[in-house]
């Protein structure tokens, strides 16, 4: 067990770690970004930031990321309390069955979301 110093420690500082990791990763991508829009400066394809081009990714998004997408909007508070509570009722077999229910759903969905980006 921790003491409360230990607890209070590692949660601001892994709290601090990820702000951290976070900030290095926007850095980063607005370097990318303006990279790009000088690299196609003289073109018509050159444009700042939108809105739709945020929340599309400039429409590039692959197949593996949509996947993860999908995974973690399915997987909410009520997933995970009641795939625990499956777990405690049945052994460690029961979360695989409680979410092999859903592979077939999250698979069409996936390969549709796909097909129609």
């Amino acid at each position: 067990a921790l003491d409360v110093a230990t607890g209070y420690s590692l949660l601001l500082g892994l709290g601090a770690l990820f702000s951290a990791a976070t900030l290095c990763l926007i850095r980063l991508d607005r370097q990318a970004i303006a990279h790009d829009n000088a690299a196609t400066e003289g073109s018509e394809s050159a444009s700042a930031m939108t809105a739709e081009l945020f929340t599309t990714a400039g429409r590039k998004t692959r197949t593996g990321l949509t996947a993860s997408v999908i995974v973690s909007q399915w997987t909410w508070a009520a997933t995970l309390l009641q795939s625990c509570n499956v777990a405690w009722r049945y052994g460690i077999s029961g979360p695989f069955w409680y979410a092999a229910g859903a592979s077939v759903q999250l698979l069409l969905f996936g390969v549709l979301a796909v097909e129609l980006k």
